[in-house]
């Protein structure tokens, strides 16, 4: 008995920062890329105005996300208030 032919993999597209930031609107931030697809994920701040980072652990990549995000609010001009609890963090090119 054959095997079935295995089906190829799903071609991911390679999104650079530039690309991510290019594709930010008024109400729309990359966030980041979805590890399967490679499809830039986006927050839509007109169905969720508000948003909340939380991670497990120290490493997680929470600041990452935020920057990622105050980067491409700052860009388009947005309205940008960031509350970090942990100490030291260099929030200054924000």
């Amino acid at each position: 008995m054959l095997a079935a032919p295995a089906q190829p993999a799903p071609l991911v597209r390679n999104y650079t920062a530039e690309d991510a930031l290019n594709l930010n609107t008024r109400t729309k931030l990359s966030m980041g890329a979805d590890t399967t697809t490679g499809e830039i994920v986006r927050w839509d701040m007109l169905q969720a105005p508000h948003l909340r980072v939380h991670g497990k652990s120290q490493g997680s990549g929470k600041t990452n996300t935020i920057q990622t995000l105050a980067a491409g609010a700052v860009r388009t001009g947005a309205h940008l208030v960031v509350l970090d609890r942990r100490r030291f963090k260099d929030w200054g090119a924000f």
